[in-house]
Order: structure tokens, then C-alpha cells, then sequence
């Protein structure tokens, strides 16, 4: 009698895609297929420019194209790790799940000639993303001493009451010898929100002990600035399902704006909502048009969304009440994303700062939603 021919199946594999010049990479690229579960996966390795950021960060994912059959699923646990040049040196990895703390660390160089703040990052810790906010020397008098300031920013992208994060973090300089692990440090712990989403100091040190050339904080022009963030835990799936919610976009030089202007999108029962606002001519007269968008982007499958909402122009002075016009509860739908004014505020009176709306010419919008079961 044969024997019987044993199945093999592989549910677990490590695989690797080596990507050559990678500098001059500008779309992107696919590994050669490895079969895991009797399933094709294949890396997917894609660059991006964000014009407006002034970053460009690396993207890694993972793609599986299925079995040519309708009706499959695979749950699976990916890790992906970027590996050194130098053996020596453990691979950087990231795990599909959130991670509890990081430790970041970036060099940024031409910092004797540093003039405008910088951003860095971002990393990701407990599903938001973080940076690190470095601003030039500074006078703190009127004559010497100078200072350089570093902040921490969370998910400040994010302009929502739907989120908030408490954290402790240690934010430093980093000495630049091997035998020197002295580090310009100063720990915070703040509660991260929309409206407070930076902390930090204007003088976390003395442009003159930066200087210090027995330390040697600075190194052919450069210097290192660390992280280390320990936040408490953040409650994803409560944030991605929230169905209540005030969100904020605040708009910089509006005298001089002449088109439609969209926020960032904030998630509100898993569907993005976007202010939109903008001049527009009414009767020979310029007005403010101020809209709430819905899900815009999505036309191919059939939704709808049943929401009550309020929209508002946010006041200079805590003293003044909002400028506010409430919709009527609206279902939108494919076709019907939009509800709004075209004439909610004359424009003159928007940008009169004696009428409380303006200032350093930048007008902060709001947009109240509720989602109705």
C-alpha cells in the first residue's frame, strides 16, 4: 500500500527584499511573491514626498492577493524590520500592534546656521504620532545669553475633542563622543489634546553650553536630539468609533485668500468630515461660504450618515460667543455630502478685527457633529 502523501502547509515565514539604490526610488516597488498559508504575500516598498510637511517618509506594507476566489479571508501577524549595513547592529522592526514607548533619535545638521523651527519625526507610540519640535537660539533678554528650545507635538494633525493622551517623556541632546553619554535632559509629563498638543521648553540650554567644546554636543555643524516617550495607554478603537465631536481649522492669511480652502479630514462614526469654507460673490457682494462635508471622496458604494450639526466661527476673546449658524439634522449620502450657507458671515466683517473674528489674519473655524442612530 503507498503511503499516504503528507500536506505541507507554511503558516509562518520569514522573508526579505533587498531594494538597491534606493535613494533614487520615486514609485513604488514589489518583492518577488513568497507563499505563506498557500497565499501569495508580497513587500511593498513606497517613498513619499508630503510637499507641505517637508518630509519624506518610507513606507512598508504588506499585500496578499488571495486565491483568484471570491470569499477569503487571513488573519496574520506581520513584522517588518529594516536591516543595518552594519552586522553588528539589531534591525529596526515594527510590529502591526502599537507600540507602549519609543525611544527616537534624529541628527539634525547646519545647526549653527538653524534660523526657522524644524520638525522631526514622526514616530508612532500607542497608535498617535509623535514629533520632535526643535526652534533656533533665541534671545531670552535683550542681549546675550541665546537658548535653543525642544518640544514634543502628539497627533497634531488631529485639530479634535476626540482624542486625548497623557504622557511622561524626556526630551534631550545627546553628547556626540563614544565615551561621553551626557545628555541635556528635561522630563515633562502633560496631557496631550487637540488644543494642547506641544510641550516643552523655549530654553532647554544655553547656546554657550551647547558650545561647550568639552562636551561636544555639536559635531561637524550637527547635533542629536533624542525622545524617549512613555504614554499612557490610548484607546484606538474608541477614537476611530466616536460619534460625537467639535472639530477646529484654522485658516492663515484669509485677507488675501481667493479659493476654496478644506480642513483635514476628523473621523466621526469611521466617516471623514471636512470644513470647507472659502469667498464667494453674492449679489455683487463677497461673502463667506462655510460648508460640512461628508465622506466626499467615497462614490462607489452606497452610504448614509443621519447627522446634526452646528458650524461656527471661533472668537479672539473668551469673553466673545461664536459666530454660530445650526443645520438642520441632514442624512448624507452619495450626491448629498455637502450641507452648509454660501453667505453664513460678509467677508468684511470677517476680516474687521473690531468685530473679534481675526487675528495675525488667521480665522479659526468650527464644526459641531453628532451622528443620530
Amino acid at each position: 500500500m503507498n503511503p499516504k502523501r503528507l500536506k505541507f502547509t507554511v503558516t509562518e515565514s520569514k522573508f526579505k527584499f533587498t531594494v538597491d539604490h534606493i535613494s533614487k526610488i520615486k514609485d513604488s516597488i514589489s518583492s518577488p511573491q513568497c507563499v505563506i498559508q498557500h497565499l501569495p504575500w508580497n513587500i511593498i516598498v513606497k517613498p513619499e514626498y508630503e510637499t507641505q510637511k517637508e518630509r519624506q517618509p518610507l513606507g512598508l506594507s504588506i499585500i496578499c492577493e488571495g486565491n483568484n476566489t471570491k470569499n477569503w479571508t487571513c488573519l496574520a501577524d506581520v513584522q517588518f524590520s529594516l536591516y543595518s549595513s552594519k552586522k553588528n547592529r539589531r534591525p529596526f522592526s515594527r510590529l502591526n500592534n502599537s507600540l507602549t514607548e519609543v525611544r527616537f533619535r534624529h541628527t539634525y545638521k547646519n545647526i549653527l546656521n538653524m534660523q526657522e523651527p524644524l520638525t522631526l519625526g514622526p514616530f508612532i507610540a500607542y497608535d498617535l504620532a509623535w514629533k520632535i519640535l526643535v526652534k533656533p537660539p533665541s534671545m531670552i533678554v535683550s542681549v546675550e545669553p541665546k537658548s535653543i528650545g525642544l518640544f514634543l507635538q502628539c497627533n497634531n494633525e488631529v485639530h479634535s475633542d476626540t482624542w486625548s493622551c497623557r504622557a511622561r517623556a524626556v526630551l534631550g541632546i545627546c553628547s556626540r563622543t563614544e565615551k561621553n553619554d551626557d545628555t541635556i535632559s528635561r522630563t515633562i509629563e502633560h496631557t496631550f489634546c487637540s488644543k494642547r498638543n506641544t510641550a516643552g521648553w523655549d530654553s532647554l540650554v544655553l547656546w554657550k553650553d551647547l558650545l561647550d567644546a568639552g562636551k561636544q554636543y555639536i559635531k561637524d555643524d550637527s547635533i542629536i536630539v533624542q525622545a524617549h516617550v512613555f504614554p499612557e495607554e490610548f484607546n484606538l478603537c474608541a477614537y476611530l468609533s466616536v460619534r460625537e465631536a467639535t472639530f477646529w481649522f484654522t485658516v492663515k492669511n484669509i485677507s488675501t485668500l481667493n479659493e476654496i480652502q478644506s480642513s483635514l479630514p476628523c473621523f466621526i462614526a469611521n466617516m471623514p468630515w471636512k470644513i470647507r469654507i472659502g469667498p464667494v460673490k453674492i449679489n455683487g457682494q463677497k461673502s463667506l461660504s462655510f460648508f460640512l462635508n461628508c465622506n466626499e471622496t467615497n462614490n462607489v458604494i452606497a452610504w448614509s450618515c443621519n447627522a446634526d450639526a452646528e458650524l461656527r466661527i471661533v472668537p479672539c476673546n473668551d469673553d466673545q460667543k461664536p459666530f454660530t449658524r445650526k443645520l438642520f439634522p441632514r442624512i448624507y449620502s452619495v450626491g448629498h455630502d455637502s450641507w452648509g450657507t454660501k453667505n453664513f458671515m460678509m467677508w468684511d466683517d470677517l476680516v474687521n478685527p473690531e468685530k473679534g473674528f481675526i487675528e495675525d489674519d488667521s480665522v479659526i473655524f468650527e464644526a459641531y457633529v453628532k451622528v443620530i442612530d
